[in-house]
């Protein structure tokens, strides 16, 4: 399984992005072993951590990119060697603000999302003054060429934007 993006770093308009990484064991029996890799954005290398969850427990692991991934900064993605089926995994990315948070949850996903030739549609609120964001990261280990296509209200093609992914890449287009 994998989380396809994870953050801890400055964005656009004094944002300051931060993930969290909840695992959760849902056996009551066996204890969890968990080996997580982070891959950096524009990076093949990865930093590994181990993890252990006990029998029917739950572990947070806050600032997950910093504090558990040897102090790092940045964006990127992890992916999960889980030994066990029952395993849950999700995270969440958010804007950590004197105020408050603002963000979102981003679940695991298993390691073929998008298969060589396929086509999806991601759906996308837009309004005027609202920027977007799309992420992509490559995790079969081969490189891969995305064309993403933006449409308007009507259905008129707006732009094509291709990008090609190295082997385990993770990247953020704005």
């Amino acid at each position: 399984a994998y989380i396809p993006v994870v953050a801890r770093t400055k964005g656009a308009n004094s944002t300051n992005f931060v993930s969290d990484l909840t695992v959760v064991n849902t056996d009551v029996v066996e204890d969890l072993d968990v080996n997580a890799y982070f891959t950096p954005d524009g990076s093949s290398n990865f930093f590994a951590a181990h993890m252990l969850i006990p029998a029917g427990r739950t572990r947070e692991f806050s600032d997950v990119v910093a504090n558990t991934f040897a102090g790092q900064d940045g964006s990127g993605w992890i992916l999960l060697d889980l030994s066990h089926p029952r395993a849950l995994v999700t995270s969440r990315t958010y804007n950590l603000q004197p105020t408050g948070t603002y963000g979102l949850g981003v679940s695991s996903r298993p390691g073929d999302a998008i298969a060589s030739g396929e086509q999806r549609a991601l759906l996308q609120h837009w309004k005027s003054g609202y920027r977007v964001n799309v992420g992509l990261t490559e995790v079969s280990g081969t490189a891969s060429n995305v064309t993403i296509d933006a449409y308007d209200e009507l259905g008129r093609r707006t732009s094509t934007r291709s990008v090609i992914l190295r082997p385990f890449e993770h990247v953020q287009l704005d």
